[in-house]
């Protein structure tokens, strides 16, 4: 599929491995700082693109509650949408190398797409790859090219704190 290909052109660069070696150099770090390395030292991981996208999509099919006393769902109203709409918010705790939170700008049109990652070196990574999509990719995705008609798709404010 194009949205996964484009994806993974993103990521050519930043690798599971190098993610994860830049989160090893951080646990190590991390464990130097207070003299301890425990079990509680912090695992990478990365999601499966493939599966992360379907996901999304399945849950983008989803109706929408309405804003009513009992919220119950009704299929007459307006407000009860199968898209993400432009105020919508992708959060990622955790984010790493940021590919969940492009995986979600990638596929929909969420007013922002927000990563939060305490390691240093995989948040130093996400804005990397931020720097990247804002000069090769983030033209490429038109309303027509997402999965929502919105014309505030170029819009979509991406950022890894």
């Amino acid at each position: 599929e194009k949205t996964l290909l484009e994806l993974n052109n993103l990521y050519e660069e930043y690798t599971f491995a190098t993610a994860k070696d830049a989160s090893l150099t951080d646990d190590l770090r991390r464990g130097a700082d207070d003299g301890t390395r425990s079990e509680d030292s912090l695992v990478y991981g990365e999601i499966d693109l493939a599966g992360f996208c379907t996901l999304l999509r399945g849950l983008l099919s989803l109706p929408r509650a309405t804003n009513n006393d009992n919220n119950n769902y009704d299929d007459d109203d307006d407000s009860c949408s199968t898209k993400s709409r432009n105020d919508d918010v992708f959060y990622d705790l955790g984010s790493g190398s940021g590919r969940a939170v492009f995986a979600a700008r990638f596929l929909t049109d969420f007013q922002n797409c927000i990563g939060i990652e305490l390691l240093p070196n995989l948040h130093q990574m996400a804005i990397s790859v931020a720097s990247l999509y804002k000069f090769q990719y983030q033209h490429k995705l038109s309303p027509s090219s997402s999965a929502s008609s919105s014309s505030n798709s170029n819009n979509t404010k991406v950022q890894f704190v």
